[in-house]
């Protein structure tokens, strides 16, 4: 198989040519679509911001520099619409001290009556700033659009925006004076205190209309206190409950009472803890907890025996109950960027996991019992403190996806050899001195990045599978010959690797 190099798909797209960029996400999109889904779970507003992804990729591949790198790139852009779907300002690319016009322009939730004065005002002002700087301006205080994104709208480099917003900073500063939009901030803080109550009637009122329709869901929005009304937990007939963002630090016991519920939301709260009560919603099957700042789990968390997906991302869990290992109908885990140090010792109740991601912690060891999640078909460690693998992990035999870039590893156990099934391995940014002889039997894999480790030879046994289309060998201590044949295509990597 004749596989055309990702430099040469990158050049063909810029020229406009679809079929060619079709080709080249076909190659990442494994990764795009699990990032995505990571974040967000409902899969139709997935969708729509994968192909969101997609566009910035498209029209952002002409300012793309560095050709060898670009899957990470599209990645990058892919976490960068996540956040911007949460409307999370947070998280977004901003410009450093930007704060003397983010009181007067919130991004999130329109203006207000008392801001939207000084607003005509600023806006008045950058109409008299030169054009760029203007542009840029309203780009990013009114679309909300990131920095990248302005960058590839304008065509220009980021650090051009930057300095075009820090101008029009100034520029805005010069002409109404800070001393006026200190005196305007202050005014909006006291109309934000009206805001939190108005929030709170209008959660009420949801909450009455939810009972009496016997609504099955409910979105809310924890805007104002530590704790959810009390009124939420008589909705017992609830089975969708969704109580993201804002203020909430906590739940208390009687969430228990909500024994319908099948799915819970809690995405980017202040939770540091689960009530132990939440064990008791037997018909629990989604769970979401991510962008929280959550540091233990319950001790009897497997007795949520009906869960099939738990999303956990950026947390700060040290560890996993031991009970963990016991949830049998568990299908998906996603608990990345987190500070585990070590897992149960007995994971062999996992007898349906299927996902497991687990990267961006403080891993230094898997349990043996790794080897007995034989559903297995994606695994992801990147970036953890691992120097080894379990020769135990070889049983994961219907694995199709094992990433497990920026560690310590420096070997790969021969075991490996019965992952028949992989598609994709990538252990970029590791320590590993060889591949062992055995991934000559991956006869399904169609992606090896094995990039920045201490490889002076590869297995000619490489040259046989038949559905190898990506080989990322760079930044090893290979022959240059080599590493410069997989940059063109498997073809010459195969002729070359025949050759030594």
């Amino acid at each position: 198989m004749n596989q055309i190099p990702d430099r040469e798909l990158i050049k063909k797209s810029i020229d406009g040519d679809g079929q060619a960029f079709a080709t080249l996400i076909k190659r990442v999109e494994t990764r795009l679509l699990r990032l995505v889904r990571s974040e967000i779970a409902d899969l139709t507003y997935a969708e729509d911001v994968l192909q969101e992804v997609l566009l910035d990729v498209w029209r952002g591949l002409k300012q793309l520099r560095d050709w060898e790198r670009w899957d990470a790139w599209a990645l990058q852009i892919a976490r960068h619409r996540c956040y911007d779907f949460f409307g999370s300002a947070q998280r977004r690319e901003e410009p450093m001290a930007h704060s003397d016009l983010e009181p007067i322009i919130d991004r999130q939730s329109g203006h207000s009556g008392i801001e939207s004065e000084l607003l005509d005002s600023v806006l008045n002002v950058l109409s008299e700033a030169p054009p760029d700087q203007a542009e840029a301006a309203r780009l990013f205080y009114i679309e909300g659009l990131t920095i990248r994104q302005i960058a590839v709208h304008l065509e220009r480099p980021e650090g051009t925006i930057k300095r075009w917003l820090s101008n029009a900073r100034s520029f805005v500063r010069s002409r109404l004076g800070l001393r006026k939009i200190r005196t305007e901030r202050r005014k909006t803080m006291a109309f934000e205190a009206f805001e939190l109550e108005r929030n709170k009637r209008e959660m009420l009122r949801t909450i009455a209309a939810c009972r009496e329709d016997r609504a099955a869901s409910i979105h809310l929005k924890q805007s104002t206190g530590k704790t959810p009304p009390d009124e939420l937990w008589t909705l017992t007939h609830l089975k969708k409950l969704w109580l993201r963002g804002g203020t909430i630090e906590h739940l208390p016991k009687e969430i228990g009472q909500l024994k319908e519920l099948e799915q819970l939301d809690l995405l980017n709260t202040k939770l540091q803890r689960l009530p132990n009560e939440i064990v008791s919603l037997s018909r629990l099957r989604f769970l979401e907890l991510s962008d929280s700042e959550v540091t233990e789990l319950p001790e009897e968390f497997g007795c949520l025996g009906s869960l099939r997906v738990v999303i956990l991302h950026r947390n700060r869990l040290q560890k996993l109950p031991d009970s963990f290992g016991e949830m049998g109908r568990l299908e998906v885990a996603e608990i990345d960027f987190n500070q585990i140090e070590k897992l149960p010792d007995d994971l062999s109740g996992l007898t349906n996991l299927q996902v497991l991601g687990l990267g961006e912690s403080q891993l230094a060891a898997l349990p043996q019992s790794i080897g007995e999640l034989t559903a297995m078909e994606e695994l992801y460690l990147g970036a953890n403190q691992l120097t080894e693998l379990p020769d135990e992990i070889g049983n994961l035999e219907r694995l199709e996806t094992f990433q497990i870039t920026r560690n310590q590893v420096r070997a790969l156990p021969s075991t490996i050899g019965r992952w028949t099934n992989l598609r994709h391995l990538a252990v970029e940014s590791n320590q590993l001195t060889g591949l062992p002889p055995e991934v000559g039997q991956m006869t399904e894999l169609i992606e090896l990045s094995v990039s920045n480790n201490q490889l002076r030879s590869l297995p000619k046994e490489l040259i046989d599978l038949p559905n190898l289309e990506v080989v990322r060998i760079h930044d090893n201590p290979l022959p240059e010959r080599l590493i410069e044949a997989a940059k063109t295509g498997v073809d010459e990597f195969r002729q070359v690797l025949s050759e030594m």
